[in-house]
C-alpha cells in the first residue's frame, strides 16, 4: 500500500470526532432548551390557573358583599 501523505489518517480522524462533538453538544443543547420550554409553558399555566381562581374567589366574596347589603337594606323583603 503506498501512502503519500500519512498524516491525512489522523486528521481525517481528529476532524470527525470534532464534528461528532459538536453534533452531540448540539443535540444535548437543544434536549435541555426544550425540557427549558416545556417547564415554562407548565409553570406559566400554573400562575394562569392560580389567577382564575384568585379572581374567582374575588367575584363571589363581592356577590356575597352585595347580597348582604341588599338584605341589611331591604329587610322587609325577606320575610315573605
Amino acid at each position: 500500500m503506498d501512502v503519500e501523505n500519512p498524516y491525512l489518517g489522523g486528521i481525517y480522524c481528529v476532524i470527525m470526532i470534532l464534528i461528532g462533538q459538536f453534533f452531540l453538544l448540539n443535540l444535548i443543547l437543544a434536549v435541555i432548551i426544550f425540557s427549558f420550554i416545556k417547564s415554562e409553558k407548565e409553570h406559566f399555566a400554573a400562575e394562569i390557573k392560580a389567577f382564575k381562581l384568585e379572581e374567582e374567589e374575588k367575584l363571589i366574596e363581592e356577590e356575597k358583599i352585595r347580597k348582604l347589603e341588599e338584605k341589611t337594606a331591604n329587610p322587609k323583603n325577606d320575610q315573605t
